[in-house]
């Protein structure tokens, strides 16, 4: 493992010698094979997060900031970041090539600023330092600096001159910094996200230039990301056809791209009308920057299948047997939509109880939904501040500030405002800690984590300006919210919808992102270019199928979307299993049961939590696509190649001696499972170059190979199960196997018998009818599958 060297004085070593530990030993235990072969998905899915902790040094001349994976470096004499460096797997993705640059006309703060600088808070969760001094002379400046453990860092700043001074420029900041940068986003003040743009990085020495509104502008990656916002972004522009920000490509080397940013708080030109700060008053307005990867990967990440119970007036909870089937379909967190404030169920609320304790048993995580903007209207509080009059304190305006579902009168809530003011930040988070003392949850999904600008309370709420994007209290909401659960839950799952709004620090703090509501692509290219950003946090995604028919995406290709580009992202609802108990349900196919089936299942067979990162093969025809995971420690492989084409193609896999062979080992053979077909091949080794070529592919379908190298010498698992161990005792003839899978689950097991007859197989010691097939050398038992692993024996004449 490669660690990169920083570099700092004597007195910061200290400090970051203590998080790089943490570092290497997570990757130590992150990538220990022998540990992890006794773990199986429900163990895994309880492991506690790796450290997200702060480390502060204040020595020396500068204050250094050190999180899980980046490092903040605040200059003590100007108050001002001049470094900031981001790690991934060992190599800096991210890093300043200049300290950032806040730009007063032509004066620039870190270079004519002095000041005082003093740690306020040194937290593990966050560091809060105060910087005051003067610049230019006759220029008073305070900086609020607000470092969160999740990578963000927001910076307000006052500006208190002592003569009027009349800006012919304007107030901007700019940063230039390198990393593995291919797209950059735009968010703008005055929508709420979903229609963020988002684009591929210009030319070498082009520059992309916005002109509405701004409030965040990112440069990303599916391994890095780095984002400056604001939210006083175009407070004043003059004239109105001036910039508001722009981004600019100065050199790519490699991987490695330089890039300028920067974004306006005022833009004069030089025929517009000067903008004055008055003498004595304060100007006010802050910036942030985020970064990721923001924290250290979980085992877990690739096996978070979300499946949501939204539920009806009739039906508001599910069944022992529909939440069991859910697990058997191989899903491990089991979400419910519109069951009341946290910690204050819907009734009857004694059913809570027995949910819960039927999606533990089940070997599930239960996950608890509140919105971002909604709260339930009988929640004490808020029936108490509309019978007082102080609704105005909270409201919001997202669904005309209502919303009701037609299905369900319970789902009755009124609309708040996202930055959660005046207290309703303080009451979130009271409401949270009454959850968790009352009930075993797992986590949280927020819906509608969007930054939306309709806030028409403005000076009720203290916005800094009529049309406003809260980005910035929306994530403070957001990240103390990951706080507060984390302190109860050190597993928590964290999970929020941003559909298409892939602004960093409003997402920041999840782990997980709900960005499909019925959205299909035409290419894996469109895709990642569109959502594959939340995997540089090392996020998760979720790939919902909506009932839009205009645009939904039908669960094949939902799957292979999901498979493309990192597995375990698919998640459903009740009504799309059970339509005919939700006689609402829409675009529900025939067949999607046995796609859920199918897919989840492959994933959970593999142990998605044990494999290397997802390896992206050549194909022989544009448009289709082949990609391999490989367990570490079991070295299963699973192949997946899709075609995107509305024509059969005939797919060959090319360039794979380098990749694929690595994963195969000096075994004289290859045993492969067709996972959709259920058909097995034994091939010598040999015999695998010509396997990989001419695949037939139906339009917009895939195909999905499960293989391993095998030696007819013993017997061997193939598939059906997650193999935790196998064994094989010569002497005694009996080939064991150890697997693991939804307990009440039916399946079959395919097992390879090498060069040996089969006498009997038993499971837990008891003997199981099974078929067999001489010519593939297989047999075929069918077992039942418990909350613990099950043993498989052969027995071998």
């Amino acid at each position: 493992m490669i660690i990169t060297k920083f570099k700092i004085n004597t007195s910061e070593r200290k400090y970051f010698m203590k998080n790089v530990i943490v570092f290497v030993l997570f990757s130590i235990s992150f990538y220990c094979f022998a540990e992890e072969m006794n773990k199986y998905i429900r163990e895994v899915l309880r492991e506690p997060l790796p450290s997200e902790d702060l480390v502060c040094n204040e020595g020396g001349e500068n204050i250094v900031i050190q999180g899980p994976t980046f490092r903040y470096v605040v200059e003590r004499k100007t108050g001002v970041v001049t470094d900031v460096e981001v790690v991934r797997e060992g190599a800096i993705a991210v890093k300043l090539l200049e300290p950032l640059a806040l730009w007063i006309d032509d004066v620039n703060l870190v270079k004519n600023g002095k000041c005082e600088t003093k740690v306020d808070v040194n937290d593990k969760n966050q560091v809060v330092l105060i910087s005051e001094g003067t610049f230019k002379s006759d220029t008073s400046y305070r900086i609020k600096s607000i470092f969160y453990n999740d990578g963000v860092a927001v910076f307000q700043i006052t500006l208190i001159p002592d003569s009027d001074w009349h800006l012919t420029q304007g107030i901007r900041y700019e940063i230039g910094a390198k990393g593995l940068f291919t797209h950059y986003l735009h968010k703008r003040r005055d929508t709420y996200g979903f229609d963020c743009y988002q684009g591929e990085i210009p030319k070498i020495g082009e520059t992309a230039r916005v002109f509405t509104p701004t409030s965040c502008l990112e440069v990303y990656s599916n391994k890095s990301a780095l984002a400056l916002f604001t939210d006083m972004g175009d407070y004043y522009r003059s004239p109105q056809e001036l910039d508001t920000g722009a981004v600019r490509v100065d050199s790519i080397q490699g991987d490695d791209v330089s890039v300028n940013i920067h974004q306006h708080i005022i833009h004069v030109g030089e025929k517009g009308e000067p903008y004055v700060l008055k003498t004595g008053e304060p100007f006010t307005f802050r910036i942030g920057l985020a970064v990721a990867p923001n924290r250290l990967p979980h085992p877990r990440r690739h096996d978070l299948r979300m499946f949501i119970w939204i539920g009806d007036e009739k039906y508001p909870y599910p069944t022992d047997e529909e939440i069991w089937t859910v697990a058997r379909l191989g899903f491990t967190l089991f979400q419910m939509h519109r069951l009341g404030p946290p910690g204050e169920p819907r009734p009857p609320a004694g059913e809570l109880d027995r949910v819960i304790k039927t999606v533990h048993d089940a070997g599930m995580l239960f996950i608890w939904t509140a919105n971002a903007d909604l709260m339930y209207a009988h929640d004490t509080e808020i029936s108490k501040r509309i019978k007082e009059g102080r609704w105005v304190e909270w409201e919001g305006y997202n669904y005309g500030g209502r919303y009701k579902a037609s299905m369900d009168s319970f789902c009755d809530l009124m609309a708040t405002c996202l930055a959660s003011p005046n207290g309703l930040a303080d009451y979130r988070m009271e409401c949270n800690k009454k959850m968790m003392e009352r009930y075993p949850v797992d986590g949280m999904y927020i819906d509608d984590n969007l930054a939306y600008p309709n806030c028409k309370r403005w000076k009720e709420h203290n916005h800094p300006q009529k049309v406003y994007d809260c980005l910035i209290e929306l994530h403070d909401v957001n990240w103390r919210r990951r706080v507060t659960l984390k302190e109860k839950i050190p597993h928590v799952v964290l999970i929020e919808h941003c559909s298409k709004a892939f602004v960093l620090p409003v997402i920041a703090p999840f782990d997980m992102h709900l960005f499909g509501e019925g959205y299909d692509f035409t290419s894996v290219e469109e895709f990642r270019a569109t959502f594959g950003s939340f995997s540089n946090m090392y996020g998760h995604g979720c790939l919902y199928i909506g009932d839009d028919e205009t645009q939904r995406c039908p669960s094949a290709s939902a799957y292979t979307f999901d498979l493309l580009t990192g597995g375990g992202q698919y998640c459903t609802v009740d009504w799309r299993i059970w339509s005919k108990k939700f006689p609402y349900a829409a675009g529900v196919q025939p067949e999607e049961i046995n796609h859920i089936n199918t897919y989840n299942l492959m994933q959970y067979y593999l142990g998605m939590y044990e494999t290397d990162p997802l390896i992206e093969l050549k194909t022989n025809i544009a448009e289709t696509y082949a990609v391999l995971y490989h367990n570490r420690v079991s070295d299963d492989c699973l192949l997946i190649i899709a075609n995107k084409t509305d024509t059969q193609q005939n797919c060959s896999v090319t360039g794979y001696e380098q990749t694929l062979t690595k994963q195969l080992t000096n075994k004289s053979h290859i045993a492969i499972y067709d996972t959709l077909s259920s058909d097995v091949n034994i091939l010598h080794k040999d015999e695998w170059v010509g396997f990989l070529k001419n695949i037939l592919v139906s339009p917009s379908q895939m195909k999905a190979f499960y293989f391993r190298a095998v030696s007819l010498d013993e017997p061997y698992h193939i598939f059906g199960g997650k193999r935790i161990s196998e064994k094989w005792d010569k002497d005694k003839n009996i080939f064991s196997v150890t697997l693991d899978a939804p307990a009440g689950l039916e399946d079959k097991v395919v097992i390879g018998t090498g060069n040996y007859n089969v006498k009997k197989v038993t499971v837990n010691d008891n003997d199981v009818n099974f078929t067999s097939d001489p010519t593939k050398k297989i047999v075929l038992p069918k077992v039942v599958y418990s909350s613990k692993p099950i043993l498989v024996e052969l027995h071998a004449l």
